[in-house]
């Protein structure tokens, strides 16, 4: 497994001699650790350098921070998973029916496949659940399709007596059943 990272000379890519950009391969096995000597210090103009260093094709799924450190001492990249929040809200159309059940249960779906357990809605609560810093993509890269739907305590699909269910997107991430 390995990352390629650039150096940055003064906030520009930094070019071999050649006019290509100098790329350096981070690998796994050496501790993602790569080291560079001999880079001048002061430009033609006598000016000091400020080396930097950025990473080439960062996965969609990730987010990268500002890194910390400097060329002396070290630069350190930092990474962030991204990450998004689901909602879901219970909305009841009961008409002239009056007898809510005390409590439902509702699933998240990630890629029309189960994700987690379970959540109770009631009254306690508003009918309103947000699972929150859910992986935004798939370890493939793939942004993830995130859907919701009512079941009872085990898992499987359920809908209360005298009741039809609905499953509405009101937003990006956000349902109403």
């Amino acid at each position: 497994e390995a990352i390629s990272v650039q150096i940055h000379k003064n906030e520009d890519l930094m070019t071999d001699s050649d006019g290509n950009d100098v790329v350096i391969e981070l690998r796994m096995e050496a501790g993602w650790i790569a080291n560079v000597f001999d880079l001048p210090k002061y430009d033609a103009e006598g000016r000091e350098v400020q080396y930097s260093v950025s990473e080439v094709d960062l996965p969609e799924a990730y987010e990268a921070l500002e890194p910390t450190g400097n060329m002396i001492n070290g630069i350190t990249l930092h990474n962030e998973l991204k990450t998004v929040d689901v909602s879901v809200e219970k909305k009841w159309n009961h008409g002239s029916n009056g007898n809510l059940p005390e409590e439902i249960y509702v699933q998240l779906y990630a890629d029309n496949v189960t994700f987690g357990v379970p959540v109770k809605l009631n009254s306690a609560n508003q009918w309103k659940y947000t699972w929150e810093q859910l992986p935004e993509f798939s370890a493939e890269d793939v942004e993830i399709d995130y859907n919701v739907g009512e079941v009872d305590e085990n898992g499987e699909s359920f809908v209360p007596f005298g009741y039809a269910q609905t499953v509405n997107q009101t937003a990006e991430n956000e349902f109403e059943i």
